[in-house]
């Protein structure tokens, strides 16, 4: 499974990035009428949840992995997710150790659940957090992405 999108909205209070993930992305957002249908529907998802969320906006940056759900039975059950890592103590101190927590949404709406995400989002995260510290503040950290090999396809 890889990314086949990612963009950063740094003008976002706080500023976020958006990795989509191919898990069931073209199945579960968009009209069926292609990748820039399903990825535009799932932007528009992401923005949703945090603000249905308030407490994120108390934080330095988020990061999103968006995806999608197919539960197969009776009738398919089409869940929209969202994993939002949110970073705190990095505008003060930002070569630091910072706080990372997540929230995760389906379908609109916060859970929680033992998951925190899958193994692609943590190797995300980590060249994502490696590239944050190289980088020599929080503006040139978002005009640019880490390398992620053959994980992003974008």
């Amino acid at each position: 499974m890889v990314f086949i999108a990612r963009t950063t909205l740094k003008e976002n209070n706080p500023p976020l990035r958006l990795y989509f993930h191919e898990a069931e992305l073209g199945t579960v957002y968009g009209d069926g009428t292609g990748t820039k249908s399903s990825l535009i529907d799932a932007a528009a998802y992401a923005l949703q949840v945090i603000k249905s969320k308030q407490e994120l906006s108390s934080y330095d940056l988020l990061i999103a992995t968006i995806w999608g759900k197919l539960s197969i039975g009776k009738e398919p059950i089409k869940e929209r997710r969202a994993d939002i890592f949110s970073f705190s103590d990095i505008k003060n101190n930002w070569h630091g150790n910072p706080d990372i927590s997540c929230f995760s949404f389906v379908n609109g709406l916060y859970v929680s659940r033992n998951e925190i995400t899958c193994g692609d989002s943590l190797i995300m995260l980590g060249k994502e957090e490696e590239h944050r510290r190289k980088s020599y503040d929080m503006d040139k950290y978002l005009t640019s992405y880490p390398d992620l090999g053959d994980l992003c396809l974008a």
